[in-house]
């Protein structure tokens, strides 16, 4: 008798261990904590990786969502100081123009992750996920940009094809891809 009435005082002890009971008005340490709700991601973020996903759609047309882009010749002048544009310009738009700059992921590639860094965290260092040849181009940028890389990974990777100097000028996003080796 006496072990049915100490086991149903530890028991009914027990069952209290998991509840939200407080002492002195505190909550208990098994009370879940309240958090803020996650920050809402950067729309430019959310669109960049909405505008690579459709190269991962099945059937998808690399060359012509390669295509759309494209810089304009205006484009040039928004992105870099005058002395780089000319030589950007002369750089690239042959290059598109015969189709070879094509963006491509891999057949194994599931997603996207995308990183970004304004002109002046490019021209402090302070931009760790792109390339390290940015390091050289800052200099050579217009201020107050933002531009952004992207990296089709398999899933649960962070390595992959990445393709950077995709920036938004005039209305549109445009892409420079390995402007660092033009800009050496």
């Amino acid at each position: 008798m006496r072990f049915a009435l100490y086991s149903l005082v530890l028991l009914s002890g027990c069952m209290r261990c998991g509840s939200d009971a407080t002492t002195e008005g505190q909550p208990s340490a098994s009370a879940a904590p309240v958090s803020a709700p996650p920050a809402p991601e950067d729309p430019d973020v959310v669109e960049v990786r909405a505008l690579a996903m459709k190269f991962l759609e099945p059937g998808a047309n690399m060359g012509a969502l390669s295509e759309e882009l494209v810089p304009r010749e205006e484009d040039y002048d928004a992105v870099f100081l005058p002395e780089a544009a000319d030589r950007m310009h002369q750089f690239y738009a042959p290059r598109f123009d015969r189709g070879e700059l094509v963006i491509r992921p891999g057949p194994a590639h599931t997603n996207v992750l995308v990183y970004k860094a304004t002109t002046e965290q490019i021209r402090n260092g302070e931009a760790p996920r792109f390339p390290g040849g940015y390091q050289n181009v800052g200099r050579y940028l217009q201020p107050e940009l933002t531009l952004y890389v992207f990296v089709f990974v398999e899933e649960g990777r962070v390595d992959g094809h990445t393709y950077d100097g995709l920036v938004r000028v005039n209305d549109r996003w445009v892409i420079f891809p390995k402007l660092w080796q033009v800009l050496r």
